[in-house]
């Protein structure tokens, strides 16, 4: 498996159940390998730092994952459309195991020869936890009348389709 910050090598707490391992990690979103995370309203910028304060507990067959995603997103506000950002804080709570398919209960994250990769983990706890819909505050009133005039189109008369055209004769009076 490749090596990098994001993969770990957990061999030590799957041969000791009951242990505890503490990881500490400061990257910047784009380290999570995708171009973009978001969804059609906000985004994690990929340049900006991703902390994750996180805890590995081993118990047999499986590894808890708990701990702390704090990062920023940004978007724009549902009803004005200004740009509008926030920090993100989520809470971790997710399963390793060899396999998977055996936790049904929970979606679990594979261990693949004695390594896990937090990548996937960590950008389905972020894309879960953004706003959907975000404001930009409570109270705002959506778009500024003077910023967007609303125009009215001409109205046109409506087309009959020829095809319809003998109905048309058929109305009683």
């Amino acid at each position: 498996m490749a090596s990098g910050p994001l993969q770990l090598g957990v061999a030590d707490l799957r041969r000791a159940p009951g242990t505890h391992r503490s990881i500490h990690l400061e990257l910047i979103i784009g380290d999570l390998g995708r171009d973009r995370i978001g969804n059609a309203d906000v985004e994690l910028p990929v340049a900006e730092p991703l902390t994750a304060e996180l805890a590995l507990d081993s118990s047999p067959g499986h590894l808890d994952v708990t701990g702390t995603l704090l990062t920023t997103w940004s978007g724009h506000c549902r009803r004005c459309l200004d740009v509008v950002a926030g920090t993100l804080e989520v809470d971790v709570d997710e399963r390793f195991a060899v396999r998977p398919e055996l936790h049904s209960d929970h979606d679990a994250f594979p261990i693949i020869d004695d390594h896990i990769d937090l990548a996937p983990m960590m950008i389905e706890s972020l894309l879960v936890s953004l706003p959907l819909l975000p404001l930009c505050r409570p109270d705002c009133p959506g778009p500024d009348p003077d910023a967007h005039p609303i125009t009215v189109a001409a109205e046109v008369e409506p087309t009959t389709d020829p095809r319809w055209a003998a109905l048309d004769e058929l109305r009683a009076d």
